[in-house]
């Protein structure tokens, strides 16, 4: 194990936890850049 502690679901918690519109912007740009590469590559 790579010493990762599990933090408690307290109310704070769940606070700062990435809002979902982050999420998705986050996946947008992944996948933006995984097709960007693909086709640098040729493989598209």
């Amino acid at each position: 194990m790579l010493g990762v502690i599990p933090q408690a679901r307290t109310e704070e918690y769940y606070k700062k936890r990435p809002c979902k519109e982050q999420i998705i912007c986050a996946a947008k740009i992944l996948e933006e850049t995984i097709l960007k590469e693909r086709f640098l590559d040729g493989k598209v």
